[in-house]
This record gives C-alpha cells, sequence and structure tokens, in this order.
C-alpha cells in the first residue's frame, strides 16, 4: 500500500501528464485550423484562385500549384496533429 505522500505525487503526476497531453493535442489542432485559414487566402468566396504565373495553366501546373498551396500545407498539418495524438495513445495504452 502506498502513503498517502506517494498517492498524492503519483495523483499530481498523472494531472500534469494530463495537462500536457491537452496541450499537445489542443496545439496540433490549431495548426490545422491555422493551415486551413492560410489555404483559404489561396481562394475567393469559396472557391480555389491558382496562383500560377500562366493565364490559363495546364493540367501540371494546376496539379502543382494545388499541392503547394493547398493539399501540402493542409496534409503537413494534419500528419503532425495525427503522429502527435498516436504518441499520447501509445503513452497511454502503455501506461506512462
Amino acid at each position: 500500500m502506498n502513503s498517502p505522500n506517494e498517492d498524492e505525487t503519483g495523483n499530481d503526476r498523472a494531472a500534469e501528464i494530463e495537462e500536457h497531453h491537452r496541450y499537445k493535442i489542443t496545439a496540433a489542432v490549431n495548426e490545422i485550423l491555422r493551415a486551413c485559414e492560410e489555404v483559404a487566402d489561396h481562394g475567393t468566396h469559396g472557391f480555389w484562385t491558382p496562383t500560377s504565373p500562366a493565364a490559363y495553366p495546364d493540367t501540371t501546373e494546376l496539379i502543382t500549384t494545388a499541392h503547394r498551396d493547398i493539399l501540402d500545407p493542409l496534409t503537413q498539418a494534419i500528419t503532425a496533429a495525427q503522429a502527435t495524438i498516436h504518441a499520447i495513445e501509445a503513452e497511454q495504452r502503455d501506461g506512462a
């Protein structure tokens, strides 16, 4: 049986870990929202406006621009958030 001080220390540590996890999850999701705001700047009234130097870009240029302006930034933010959440889930499973 643990002494009251050991139990209190364990509870404090658990609360610290929980707070740290909440902070990390919130920060990761906020990064997704920031990425969404940034990619929204590439559109007008909900429609994508490609930022290509060509007046009438070909399909390859549209694909490149879509990746650069929209898809890659969102994918990176989502992948980072998923990695953060998976790491926290693993810590919880392992009892850390």
